[in-house]
């Protein structure tokens, strides 16, 4: 019968996976697809506190998330939601949870298992109950049908954890009843399930079982084999009490405890950490009522008990406010109805490591000795100390120690004696450093997520301040961003409601040290302003940790040892002149470098930075929260010493860009892409500062270096931001010689704004490139040969060649490639497709050799480009998986979004249309909140979208998405005069006029055709025009092809059919209808000899040559085809453009 209270499960995962189903007819579900499970169980795991839509998106696709991550998981919610019970899941502010956490079976077996631990007055046979009921909860191995992951692990953890306490206090029931099988039964699997040496409290458990059901020698067997691996495994022996126990065992040949006490009543069973003895009432010292709910510290609770059951000590660490004495409180609360004896003993008053024993002793009622003042060096200390243990030893112990920091030596003294001479002792710790000891185990306690339970915390504390105020979400939740989530800089803020509204907090929170006082006047005086919960940080630190504590909160977002070094050993300043650098080097006020790394240490142990592994640099990041960095700038300000940070920042940033520009584009690229960026928003702060102060030297530097990384990257609205600026500054006055390379680069950078945006800067950085170059080559062969490359593409087209030959001709590989990958794009751009995939292999198999990953996976995207256009989506997709997989490790972005976008296209060509629409629709989530879209990657979403509704048949929604597309282009002058401009009205005329329908059925135009085709097609033809007379002596005429082929189409699906010319005077809508169908053909077969792109499938040439050849006849057809392809592709181009030049074609 179940346990009355209890809900009914709903979810269960102690076993195969199974939630209420979404109908009466099925009472249970199994959630098709493996991910769909994930998610389910880890909701389940997360409990009441949820799961983020960031957290689930991690667990559920780990490193390679989709590239609209959020909207496929929000697919993925939706479809679950269809098959299980209302209400299992429901959506929370940041993510999601189960709609009721307690009707999983796991929380139901711990609910069980809290009720038998601590019902008041629970016999063992109410006990043996609870936790049959419990384990019976158990269907089979719990993560057996979950693809092996973080969440199927956690899941087998949490699940076995669990087991093995319900087995130990169900031994320990069985024994009270004097069950002896039943408990041996129940030592037995675990015993089974456990790893390695088996826990000393169920070793005494066991012992008393055997000894209790007159196995005497069988008990002296289990302590011998214990004592043996004890040595052989760990070179230790068992405690004191074992030992004990054992002799009792020796010496009681006679012991009545041997006479049958099995048939007669129940043996006491041992205490243990995890299920302590009770040896009559429960006593608690030193705990607190809670004044409010405890927010987002579930798991934490959890965490720490968890880590109780085998460490004797477990210090919850992390800086100040982040709540550490309110956690070590929920968890002796907790531990009150489990354990003989809680207390908390609070170290905050305690001013003298001397006095810790005292404070402790007193806590647990040891008598004081007679002296007003206790050290250890007095003669009646020893005693205190040996009561001290004597109490401790007389139950199971839960001692917690709160604010040990400032004492932390004494601190662990007596811990680490304590421990050493009790064997039911157990320890929490709170402190802002380790105590360092053999026994320790850290809990690093983070902030409170800002977008979860860090804004319920504020809305909580502001609506008691003032119960009617006014909570913006999107205020809230970026306070608690910018306050770290610290719990009490949280609070302080919240309070601060009663005199103003959010937004006015917000806004002031750039002086947050003046903004959050007045707290709690009940708090101790540390916790009760946001400046003096650091300042008793900062009291605790020795003077070159204060130095490089202030100096190195100028950094944005962390840093490196090295950055660390250099700030610190930072003794001088410019004597002024702009491009000076700063004097570095030990002195006076420097650090030397192995005091640095003490330093460092130093902070890391005060919890006043963190530290971290940096992906893929093998390097450590060390950063400080946001308030600690305001507190050191403050502190920076009074030591006089901004300046000579600045000037050290200037030299770190220069020091950095040139050692890491040349390995930007050589064998060791993943790891240089990882350090630029680590590195990236510290540089772009020193550039901005660079640029306020006009450090000309700082700012190519910087810049160089940044923008040939975003340009590699493919982040090309980076440049567009910063190289307007930096090119006027750059664009005039002469250059000193160790600038000159890094201005050349910059210069390069800046002129891609000809293609990417601001043409006036690009053509100011071109001026200043040809300038530059005028006066000598660069010292770098490499950067001297790409330089004269990119400045005769713009600016020399004749020399683009001979140039262009120079680099080929280059012993340098990465010239070389990348130069035949140029030669490739050439080779497209005329329509030479076949010569253009000839190259870019070349290029890709060069890099492969050579292991340049970023020409690895720019060369496959070009062959993944040249298939797609070539209307072989099976080729497509294969280069692009080999991008992608390239550019992932570079963590390319802008690159991979049109490699997405290109698998998209690809997926759609090869019919597999919801694969393609949650893509193009996943890119347009939330679009209004993303900004610029200088890729087009929404745009051209629209685009696909437009495709896969006409491949479904629906050709109104087909060519009303591409009106949307056309307008968006229509609206920006800038992007209107694109390449890309040119290929979607070329799709769009071609989707009007056909429809979504193949050729095969015929010619005629889709229901909005009539009305909107004309007028489509004589801007396309009017931007072709345009777009020849514009292009120089650089076309694109694949592209151009496409809108030769869609006026062509055009002109076939709407052509009366005559076949010699215009007839005069005609009031037909359409000027296509007075034109012979031969033109159309003309136009169709001049697209295929172009190379007209087909990326797009309403530009696929197939189709309707299929169509024109059912109404014209194979022979003609075949003869036009014939004819083109005589042509070279400029040519089909040039006699193109002589046919569509004729005015009477307009609309």
């Amino acid at each position: 019968m179940p346990t009355p209270g209890v809900p009914v499960v709903s979810v269960g995962v102690l076993g195969p996976l199974r939630v209420a189903g979404a109908t009466a007819a099925a009472e249970t579900v199994s959630p098709a697809g493996p991910r769909a499970k994930t998610l389910v169980v880890a909701l389940t795991l997360a409990g009441t506190d949820g799961v983020t839509s960031a957290r689930l998106i991690d667990d559920l696709w780990g490193d390679e998330p989709p590239v609209s991550a959020k909207a496929a998981l929000q697919t993925l919610i939706s479809r679950l939601r269809q098959a299980v019970a209302p209400g299992v899941i429901v959506s929370t502010p940041t993510g999601y949870r189960l709609g009721d956490p307690r009707a999983s079976d796991l929380q139901v077996a711990r609910s069980l298992l809290t009720t038998a631990r601590i019902r008041p007055g629970a016999d063992p046979a109410t006990v043996t109950s609870l936790t049959g009921e419990a384990l019976r909860l158990w269907r089979g191995a719990p993560g057996s049908d979950l693809e092996p992951g973080p969440v199927s692990d956690e899941l087998t953890r949490v699940a076995a954890a669990l087991r093995a306490d319900l087995l130990r206090v169900a031994a320990s029931a069985r024994c009270d009843l004097g069950d002896t099988v039943g408990a041996l039964e129940a030592l037995d699997e675990l015993a089974t399930d456990a790893v390695g040496l088996e826990h000393e409290d169920l070793v005494v458990l066991r012992m008393r079982i055997l000894r209790g059901s007159d196995r005497r020698t069988e008990a002296l067997q289990v302590f011998a084999s214990y004592r043996k691996r004890l040595a052989d495994e760990l070179g230790t022996g068992p405690s004191n009490a074992l030992v004990a126990l054992n002799a009792e065992l020796l010496a009681a040949e006679d012991d009545p405890l041997d006479d049958g006490r099995a048939q007669r009543g129940p043996v006491e069973p041992a205490p243990s950490a995890a299920a302590p003895a009770r040896r009559g009432a429960h006593i608690a010292l030193g705990l607190r009522s809670a004044p409010n709910e405890l927010l987002g510290r579930s798991s934490d609770v959890d965490r720490i008990e968890a880590l109780l059951e085998h460490a004797r000590l477990v210090t919850i660490l992390g800086p100040g406010g982040l709540g550490k004495t309110r956690l070590a409180q929920e968890v002796a609360h907790r531990a009150a109805g489990q354990w003989p004896r809680v207390a908390v003993v609070e170290l905050a008053g305690v001013r003298d490591g001397e006095d810790v024993l005292l404070a402790v002793a007193s806590a647990l009622g040891v008598r004081e000795v007679s002296a007003p003042r206790i050290r250890l060096s007095d003669p009646g200390v020893g005693p205190v100390r040996d009561r001290l243990v004597a109490v401790l030893a007389e139950m199971s112990t839960l001692l917690v120690l709160d604010n040990c920091e400032h004492v932390v030596d004494a601190a662990a003294s007596l811990v680490s004696e304590l421990l050493a001479e009790t064997s039911e002792l157990r320890v929490v710790a709170t402190s802002r450093s380790p105590l360092a000891i053999g026994a320790e185990t850290v809990h690093p306690l983070g902030s409170l997520p800002s977008d979860g339970a860090a804004v319920s915390l504020f809305e909580q504390r502001a609506r008691a301040a003032r119960p009617g105020v006014l909570l913006p979400r999107d205020v809230v939740f970026r306070l608690c961003d910018r306050l770290d989530g610290l719990p009490l800089a949280i609070e302080l803020a919240a309070a601060r409601v009663r005199s103003l509204s959010v937004d006015e907090i917000e806004r002031r929170l750039g002086n947050r040290f003046a903004l959050l006082t007045s707290g709690d006047r009940s708090a101790p005086e540390r916790h009760r302003t946001i400046t003096a919960v650091i300042d008793w940080s900062w009291n605790l630190l020795g003077d070159d940790e204060r130095v490089l504590l202030r100096r190195l909160s100028r950094f944005p977002d962390g840093f490196s040892a090295d950055a660390a070094e250099l700030l610190g050993a930072a003794q001088g300043a410019s004597d002024g002149r702009p491009n000076d650098r700063v004097v570095l080097g030990p002195g006076d006020i420097g650090l030397e470098p192995v005091a640095v790394a003490d330093a460092l240490d130093g902070l890391v142990r005060q919890s006043l930075l963190g530290a971290a592994d940096e992906p893929g640099t093998g390097r450590l990041r060390y950063r400080m929260l946001e308030t600690v960095r305001e507190f050191g700038d403050l502190r920076l300000a009074e030591a006089a010493e901004e300046e000579l940070v600045s000037d050290g920042m200037f030299a770190w940033a220069e020091a950095f860009s040139r050692s890491i520009r040349s390995s930007l584009d050589g064998a060791d690229q993943v790891r240089s892409f990882a350090l630029m960026a680590a590195e990236q928003d510290d540089l772009v702060f020193v550039l901005r500062q660079a640029l306020a102060q006009e450090r000309r030297g700082v700012v190519a530097t910087a810049f160089a270096a940044l923008g040939y990384y975003w340009s590699l990257a493919g982040n090309h609205a980076e440049v567009q931001a910063f190289a307007p600026e930096v090119i006027r500054m750059l664009r005039s006055a002469p250059v000193e010689a160790r600038y000159r390379d890094p201005e050349i680069l910059s210069a390069s950078i800046a002129g891609s704004l000809l293609a990417f945006g601001d043409r006036r800067s690009g053509l100011l950085a071109v001026a200043r490139l040809r300038s530059l170059r005028a006066s000598g080559p660069a010292q770098d062969p490499r950067l001297d040969a790409l330089s004269g490359l990119f400045l005769a593409t713009v600016v020399d087209p004749l020399a683009f060649r001979r140039r262009l030959k120079e680099a080929l001709a280059s012993g340098d590989d990465v010239i070389v490639e990348l130069a035949t990958a140029i030669d490739g794009q050439t080779a497209e751009n005329e329509g030479r497709v076949g010569d253009a995939f000839r190259l870019a292999l070349r290029a890709h198999e060069s890099a492969v050799a050579n292991g340049h990953v970023w020409t690895i996976g720019t060369t496959a995207s070009s062959l993944a480009e040249l298939a797609s256009q070539s209307a072989d989506p099976e080729a497509a997709l294969g280069w692009s998986n080999v991008a992608r997989e390239a550019l992932e490790s570079l963590g390319a972005a802008g690159d991979l979004q049109e490699v997405a976008f290109r698998r998209a296209m690809a997926e759609l060509s090869l019919g597999r249309y919801g694969a393609a629409r949650r893509y193009f629709e996943g890119v347009l989530v939330d679009e209004e909140n993303q900004g610029e879209d200088p890729g087009g990657s929404r745009l051209m979403s629209r685009v696909g979208l437009a495709e896969v509704a006409l491949a479904e048949g629906q050709a109104d929604e087909g060519v009303r998405l591409y009106d949307e597309a056309l307008a968006i282009f229509r609206g920006e002058q800038s992007r209107s005069r694109s390449p890309l401009a040119l290929l979607v009205a070329a799709a769009a005329l071609a989707a009007h006029v056909r429809g979504g329908a193949a050729f095969g059925g015929g010619l005629s135009p889709s229901a909005s055709a009539p009305s909107r085709a004309p007028s489509l097609a004589n801007r396309l033809r009017t931007r072709l025009l345009a777009t020849h007379r514009l292009s120089g002596a650089f076309e694109d005429v694949p592209i151009a092809g496409a809108a030769v082929f869609a006026l062509g189409v055009w002109i076939l699906g709407s052509s009366s059919g005559s076949s010699s010319g215009p007839a005069s005077g005609s009031s037909s809508e359409s000027a296509a209808e007075q034109w012979p169908t031969s033109l159309g053909l003309r136009l169709l077969t001049l697209a295929e000899t172009m190379q007209g792109r087909q990326e797009v499938p309403s530009l696929v040439r197939a189709d309707a040559v299929a169509g024109v050849t059912d109404r014209f006849g194979a022979e003609t057809v075949e003869a036009a085809r014939s004819s083109a392809a005589l042509l070279t592709p400029s040519e089909a181009y040039a006699e193109a453009l002589e046919l569509l030049v004729d005015r009477r074609l307009r609309a």
